[in-house]
């Protein structure tokens, strides 16, 4: 005796859409189907979605990327839009009398000469030597972030420091200009002559800069060595925009 079954159209819909839910796509195969709106889980393979196909819903800006998180799951992230720059300073300098700081030459023409006494402390300076032996103006709010380098000094067993200084001068004035050092000296000690010394030394704070300040590098030898013995050193300072 044949059984027939009625379902009603209510009853069939439900359970469609428990078909569709529970269907194993891993184990499969299926041809010219179309899912309304599916959640996927597990593996998918086989499959090659163009870039144009990837939603980022919630998302906005317009320059983020896909990002691995390195746990299996993938995120969107924001561009790091930090710019960063780097100032050179490439110089020389002898006669160094022992704890004196020393600037830039404001009349070497090659800017490489750095045999300017400031004497034994830098503070308050006169806007000429300020603004003359400046090596960097600030052209916009940055932050100076590290300093990396080589050393190399002719002499024998002498120790040397370089350090960095910031300064605010007054438009139009003729008043001293204070500096104030940034961050600890970054230093060596050569135990024999003709050796190279690698230089690396980070800085954290009070290493802002707003538009028009000026930075200033100076050398000094705290001891040792003869004092025409020639120091020479290639150093990058390292900035962010803030």
């Amino acid at each position: 005796m044949e059984k027939k079954f009625r379902l009603g159209l209510g009853r069939l819909a439900s359970l469609l859409e428990k078909l569709k839910r529970t269907l194993d796509l891993s184990s499969t195969t299926l041809s010219n189907v179309t899912l309304d709106n599916p959640t996927l889980s597990g593996t998918v393979t086989g499959m090659t979605p163009e870039g144009t196909a990837i939603k980022s819903t919630g998302e906005s800006g317009g320059t983020k990327f896909l990002r691995e998180d390195g746990d299996g799951s993938c995120s969107w992230q924001d561009v790091d839009a930090t710019s960063k720059f780097t100032i050179p300073i490439v110089g020389f300098g002898n006669n160094y009398t022992e704890d004196a700081y020393y600037g830039r030459d404001p009349g070497d023409t090659l800017d490489q000469k750095w045999d300017y006494s400031l004497g034994t402390s830098v503070g308050a300076e006169s806007y000429v030597v300020a603004c003359r032996t400046a090596n960097f103006v600030a052209t916009s709010a940055c932050k100076v972030t590290k300093l990396r380098g080589w050393a190399f000094p002719s002499g024998h067993s002498e120790s040397i420091e370089f350090d960095i200084w910031k300064a605010t001068p007054a438009n139009a004035s003729s008043s001293n200009v204070t500096y104030t050092q940034i961050g600890s000296a970054s230093t060596f000690s050569a135990d024999t002559a003709n050796k190279a010394y690698s230089l690396s030394t980070t800085y954290s704070s009070g290493n802002t800069f707003s538009a028009g300040d000026v930075l200033l590098f100076t050398v000094r030898k705290t001891s040792g060595g003869n004092s025409n013995d020639p120091v020479y050193f290639t150093i990058t300072l390292e900035f962010e925009f803030t």
